[in-house]
């Protein structure tokens, strides 16, 4: 639309001469506005999505962090008997994707109901 416009004041300015003038027009300036308005708004839903991924990174980490302190004395009789600090490690791994497959798979089912709701 934009490119529409500016063609059209070219034609305009061509068939007046080759003077000294300017041709603007107040939807160009709209337009102008508008796509930085779009620019502003991309940018805050950014930060905000920026926001909110570090934080339920921060919510995952502390439950298992929690998780695996009150567990402290489990893991710790799992040691005596005789389980390496690798298995222990996974022991804490396969823990964390207990968190974070169902977030996952949850996160993409509940996003892909609300584009199909939103579009």
């Amino acid at each position: 639309m934009r490119h529409k416009i500016n063609t059209y004041l070219s034609e305009v300015e061509e068939f007046l001469g080759y003077y000294p003038i300017q041709v603007t027009s107040a939807i160009l300036d709209k337009i102008a506005t508008l796509e930085m308005s779009i620019l502003i708004v991309n940018l805050i839903f950014s930060i905000v999505k920026s926001l909110l991924i570090i934080i339920s990174i921060l919510i995952i980490f502390s439950l298992l962090m929690k998780s695996v302190e009150s567990k402290n004395f489990e893991i710790a009789v799992i040691r005596m008997v005789g389980l390496y600090k690798r298995g222990v490690i996974g022991l804490i791994i396969c823990q964390s994707f207990l968190y974070v497959v169902p977030a996952l798979i949850l996160s993409f089912l509940s996003s892909i109901i609300i584009l199909d709701y939103a579009g």
